[in-house]
């Protein structure tokens, strides 16, 4: 929970000043689930050799760039 808080605290200070919608919470956290689950096992599949990073990238829609940075935050 602390992690989820701290990576989406604009998300949360926003919640706390809007009015909460739990339906759309849910969805959007499902989304970074989901997102989240598709760049590790993307991910892993460039580790293996299996695809390259541009290629994963472009299945996730970012650049390259942004895969490589994400990529390595995660290490």
């Amino acid at each position: 929970m602390k992690n989820y808080l701290v990576n989406h605290r604009e998300a949360v200070i926003k919640m706390n000043l809007v009015e909460y919608n739990e339906q759309d919470e849910h969805e959007g956290v499902l989304e970074d689930g989901i997102e989240q689950g598709m760049f590790m096992a993307l991910s892993s599949l460039v580790d293996d050799g299996l695809i390259t990073a541009k290629e994963a990238a472009k299945r996730l829609g970012m650049s390259l760039e942004e895969f490589i940075r994400r990529a390595e935050s995660l290490q």
